[in-house]
């Protein structure tokens, strides 16, 4: 036991020193990943945010009961419609334009010569006759213009310009983008792809029967 005792100290030693050099390669962190929560006492928002998107500052914008949420890492900005609406979607283009799409309206907020963000809605582009829409659940850049997406119509935003109105027969399901083509299900029609601002029926889909 005597000759034993200093083996067990010298192989407990080096033991030690494998698993220190080890552990100077790898980070000193233990646990679950770094994870901040913010309520809405933090961000004085609504309780149900419907989208998110960071831009190319890495600022993070939230489609919000309460109106756009804007946070840099530290600070929560609130921006609220000017109709008092819902947020239910944004998204950040290239150009430092915030688009947002709310209950019977949409267009986009840019920052004035301090940085805060103005809101310019682009409702007054449209056709009287089709300013009556629902909610603006999705938006998508595609081919450098920007597409507000309903379940009642398509509105195609040409930035600087005006506003095209896409209109189908029939309601819309979400509409979603997917490899550079917008693709929405139309009642009693099918799946179908947008293509030159009209819908076309994709080959060997069903009808879908809905009834309002």
């Amino acid at each position: 036991m005597d000759k034993l005792y200093p083996r067990l100290c010298i192989l407990l030693l080096l033991l030690c020193a494998a698993f220190l050099n080890s552990a100077q390669g790898q980070p000193a962190f233990f646990g679950n990943p770094f994870v901040k929560n913010y309520s809405t006492e933090d961000f004085k928002g609504g309780i149900q945010s419907w989208g998110i998107i960071q831009d190319k500052r890495e600022v993070i914008y939230v489609a919000n009961n309460f109106g756009l949420l804007e946070f840099d890492g530290a600070v929560w900005n609130q921006y609220p419609m000017p109709n008092g609406t819902k947020v239910r979607s944004v998204y950040a283009s290239d150009e430092n334009t915030i688009y947002v799409g709310s209950q019977a309206d949409f267009g986009f907020f840019k920052p004035d010569a301090r940085g805060n963000l103005q809101y310019f809605s682009l409702k007054n582009k449209i056709p009287a006759l089709h300013q009556n829409f629902d909610e603006v659940w999705r938006i998508v850049e595609l081919k450098g213009k920007i597409y507000f997406l309903t379940f009642k119509n398509i509105y195609c935003y040409t930035p600087g310009k005006g506003v095209e109105v896409i209109v189908p027969d029939n309601p819309l399901e979400l509409s979603f983008k997917l490899h550079e083509s917008i693709y929405t299900q139309e009642w009693n029609v099918g799946l179908c792809v947008l293509e030159n601002n009209k819908l076309r029926l994709l080959p060997g889909e069903r009808c879908l029967h809905r009834h309002a």
